[in-house]
């Protein structure tokens, strides 16, 4: 019988009596009906159909948890059962050493489990620990590399990944590790760097060097394998050079090897394309730069066209003004000042010495009142220019253009 069809008697009993007067005369039919339709129900179960629905509680976390037996469950053998349950008792670290204790020494365990159970209990540093070991002792590079996202609670667990990664993989196996690894984890990184740079070729230590971490020591690993390669082309160093510019040793050997190899115009057009005045590779770029041009008359000009890509107040730029400088020229003076970043070191450096070269009166109208205002605390600037001087000279004797 339906949920319509359930009446109680005294129900049915007020449906007849409200039938009868309101229907009078015609009521006889609809009271027959009413008999041959309706059976009365019990008072309890009229109750119950009138009473509202209790919402079913849904088991909490805790009272799951309270229902397994760990025990029985790993002693049951079931692998599954038992990665399953760990999500249900990590609030109980005695309950969860008992499941990966059953996992751990399960001989049906394969390397999926560990890393589903790694997963669930990578909070905990210990059976972080215990699991990696496992995970490593299996072949298999998928679930090493899975595994690393999960292992960052423990230095070792990393480095056993590292180093399972490195033995079993290929080289593309170890670029997608050290795409995937969370960062700082240097250890890591150097494990799979010299791995790279002893296997891989060209191209790949290239894509290393743009996926791993800028900072990382392995980022020089790599830039010292790059420039030491055997038969090494330009065109990779300049790749290479876009790859690690924002670490300042890996770009220094980048930029100090590039330097070597290429004439005036390639290093103005690697300072306008590919590095960004406040690194230091882009001080080595503009020094062998000066150092070129000031050696050669007719490459005068190469630094007034090099002026146009100094775009911060950094000492790059600084290192470019006072090759402008040295050349004792008002005219590449005045072109070079108009032309570096308003307002930086560099243009004060400029402006100072064209007026002292050109006289006050006359670098007055030259200048205008804005070459004057820049040059007001010149003290700070002659300590700028011997700070530059200093630096340069660093520089130049770091790639072996002057004396070291």
């Amino acid at each position: 019988m339906s949920q319509r069809d359930r009446y109680s008697a005294d129900q049915l009993a007020k449906i007849r009596a409200t039938l009868k007067d309101t229907l009078g005369e015609d009521a006889a039919k609809a009271l027959e009906n009413l008999d041959n339709r309706f059976v009365p129900t019990s008072a309890s179960s009229g109750d119950d159909a009138t009473k509202p629905k209790k919402k079913m509680e849904r088991p909490t976390a805790a009272s799951k948890a309270s229902k397994i037996d760990v025990e029985e469950l790993a002693r049951s053998g079931e692998v599954g059962k038992m990665v399953e349950a760990l999500s249900l008792v990590l609030e109980d670290p005695i309950k969860v050493k008992v499941l990966i204790s059953g996992i751990l020494n399960n001989g049906e365990t394969k390397a999926m489990h560990l890393t589903e159970s790694l997963s669930k209990v990578h909070k905990f540093p210990d059976l972080v620990d215990f699991l990696v070991q496992k995970i490593v002792s299996f072949k298999g590079i998928n679930p090493l590399v899975e595994s690393l996202k999960f292992a960052t609670a423990s230095p070792k667990a990393m480095r056993l990944l590292a180093q399972g990664i490195a033995e079993q993989g290929t080289v593309n196996h170890i670029l997608r590790a050290i795409a995937g690894a969370p960062k700082n984890q240097d250890e890591a990184e150097v494990i799979w760097s010299m791995e790279v740079i002893g296997k891989g070729s060209i191209d790949q230590i290239l894509d290393a060097m743009k996926l791993i971490d800028p900072l990382s020591p392995g980022s020089v690993i790599l830039a010292t394998g790059l420039i030491n390669r055997q038969g090494i082309q330009v065109e990779p160093l300049v790749r290479g050079l876009t790859a690690c510019k924002d670490n300042p040793k890996s770009s220094t050997l980048v930029a100090a090897t590039l330097c070597k190899m290429i004439d005036v115009p390639a290093l103005i057009s690697i300072l306008e394309k590919y590095l960004p005045d406040k690194c230091e590779s882009a001080e080595i770029v503009v020094s062998k730069l000066v150092h070129r041009c000031a050696d050669s008359s007719t490459r005068n000009h190469d630094m007034v066209d090099a002026a146009r890509y100094i775009k911060a107040d950094a000492m790059a730029g600084q290192i470019l003004a006072l090759g402008l400088i040295k050349l004792d020229n008002e005219d590449i003076l005045y072109r070079g000042y108009k032309r570096l970043p308003a307002n930086s070191m560099s243009k004060k450096m400029t402006a100072l010495a064209y007026i002292k070269k050109k006289g006050k009166l006359m670098s007055l109208r030259t200048l205008g009142k804005e070459g004057w205002d820049l040059t007001k605390d010149a003290e700070a600037i002659e300590k700028a220019t011997r700070v530059t001087q200093a630096h340069s000279n660093q520089q130049a004797g770091r790639q072996g253009a002057l004396p070291g």
